[in-house]
């Protein structure tokens, strides 16, 4: 027994420092399909499967297990696949279904999609959802770190929805900048306060963040694209270092050549003159 306890001890371990070898790219998903659902919408799950795997493959992430990607019917079938897969109750699995299109496990390789007719329809819906979703899987096999703001921990999945979507020819470069900075300028308008400094953004909650009473998607969102600008690879960069044990503010300054403080007052003088202009 003390054996068995220590081996998988060691495994752990093991696990937690080793290095990333990487599945072949060609198999970084499996696409599990369940009863009901159209070829359309496998066809355009598909195309975003294959685009994420190529910019995956292309900004240098290397991955240890096969994604999982289970492509539900509908929306009841999609509860069902939430406590099948990932044993909610049924009353947490009915209002997830109603308000998110897809989820992405915590403790496993695993991605579950709603099914639609708007998936059914539009090309654009496959991207809505599916490479934030993967980019979380990423960040997972990269291996979660304390102290890693809101902003970049959900900001670098969304930057990666929106350069998917340019990669696929869904939209252009110019109208996945305009999609975030709008959502800004209407939550500016609306609620006739400036924007939160980036600091603040880690005390918002998940519910503040679902109910847009603080704008964490959109305003992380455009740091990370004015982070990055045509170099997501660099990001890649930070999640290897922080693979490696490497805090997140050092693991920024070495990558980026800014500290984060100076950062933020950079990012927000840009962002907040685009709003007055636009």
């Amino acid at each position: 027994m003390i054996r068995s306890i220590f081996s998988a001890m060691l495994f752990f371990i093991f696990l937690l420092f080793a290095p990333l070898n990487g599945v072949a790219s060609a198999d970084i998903f499996h696409l599990i399909i369940r009863s009901g659902v159209t070829q359309n919408e496998i066809d355009n799950i598909n195309l975003a499967l294959n685009t994420t795997s190529e910019m995956i493959k292309d900004y240098g992430f290397v991955l240890n297990e096969r994604i999982n990607v289970v492509l539900t019917s509908d929306k009841e079938d999609y509860k069902n696949a939430l406590i099948e897969y990932f044993h909610y109750s049924e009353p947490l699995a009915d209002k997830e279904a109603n308000i998110s299109a897809g989820e992405s496990s915590t403790k496993a390789a695993l991605i579950i999609i709603k099914g639609s007719e708007r998936l059914d329809k539009y090309k654009a819906e496959a991207f809505r959802v599916l490479p934030h979703e993967i980019f979380h899987q990423v960040q997972r096999q990269y291996g979660k770190q304390k102290n890693v703001p809101i902003w970049f921990e959900e900001g670098t999945p969304e930057a990666f929805r929106y350069i998917a979507q340019v990669r696929a020819g869904i939209t252009s470069k110019e109208i996945a900048f305009q999609d975030p900075l709008a959502r800004l300028n209407v939550y500016v308008k609306l609620t006739h306060n400036s924007l939160p400094n980036p600091e603040t953004l880690n005390e918002a909650t998940w519910r503040d963040c679902m109910s847009k009473k603080v704008p964490v998607y959109p305003l992380a969102t455009l740091m990370v694209l004015h982070l990055t600008v045509d170099d997501f690879s660099k990001i890649q960069e930070v999640y290897r270092l922080m693979h490696e044990n490497v805090p997140w503010s050092r693991a920024f300054t070495e990558v980026f050549d800014v500290t984060p403080d100076d950062f933020y007052k950079d990012v927000m003088e840009k962002i907040n003159f685009e709003i007055e202009h636009s």
